[in-house]
């Protein structure tokens, strides 16, 4: 290997090679020894130089949304009320949430310009539980998405996946969008054990083949998804 300095100057340089990994980074250590040419010059003088290159790993081309919405998938559901029983011996438990049917989703869009291939979980607050015997649905859309223009009708038909939480191996071509859905209502517990403030949903993208809740895909931001929806108790 030689730098070209200038027309007057030429720089040999002889290197070893080891690699190694650190936080992430592909880390490159070269040994160099650089030799001025010719020889007979105030410049003959042997210097070692240690070079390091850092190879970037591809960035982050799947873009993760957890969001909520009425199960009917067409209005965004930004907070909740909670319903109590307030008579009989229920009184005091929860009995519903206005709105009364949600649904949790999970909006994966691949802005890599290749196929990726990776698992996923979906993750209701434990105050809530799966409405129906088929409460997932999947759903695929040609082209990218956004849970701020969000519309069901862009994605067609979805595919029933039963009560199912957890996806292995997923493929989702360059450009394209995936969206998880997941009906759901709240739990009949008592007041007391409601979680403090809010309720948290997520979604988890992970390596292909590790599983529920599997390694963190390091493609996928954020990752996971976090959605906080605040409420209040009807009294």
């Amino acid at each position: 290997m030689e730098w070209n300095v200038d027309r007057r100057s030429r720089y040999t340089c002889f290197y070893s090679h080891e690699s190694g990994f650190e936080g992430g980074w592909d880390r490159v250590g070269r040994k160099s020894q650089v030799v001025h040419r010719p020889r007979g010059s105030k410049l003959d003088t042997t210097t070692n130089v240690q070079v390091h290159v850092r190879l970037v790993h591809p960035a982050s081309c799947l873009r993760v949304y957890d969001f909520l919405t009425t199960q009917d998938l067409v209005t965004s559901v930004s907070s909740l009320q909670v319903d109590l029983f307030k008579n009989g011996p229920k009184a005091g438990m929860t009995k519903g949430t206005t709105p009364p049917q949600l649904s949790n989703d999970v909006l994966i869009v691949n802005t890599c310009a290749s196929e990726e291939i990776f698992d996923l979980t979906v993750q209701n607050d434990s105050t809530f539980q799966d409405q129906g015997a088929n409460s997932v649905f999947m759903f695929t859309k040609s082209g990218p998405a956004d849970p701020s223009t969000f519309e069901i009708a862009d994605f067609g038909t979805g595919t029933h996946q039963g009560n199912n939480h957890c996806f292995g191996s997923l493929h989702l071509p360059g450009g394209d969008s995936l969206l998880v859905t997941n009906h759901l209502s709240i739990k009949n517990i008592p007041v007391g054990q409601l979680p403090l403030g809010s309720f948290g949903f997520s979604g988890l993208v992970a390596v292909a083949g590790t599983g529920c809740p599997g390694n963190a895909n390091t493609l996928a931001i954020p990752n996971p998804a976090t959605l906080s929806v605040p409420y209040t108790v009807s009294q």
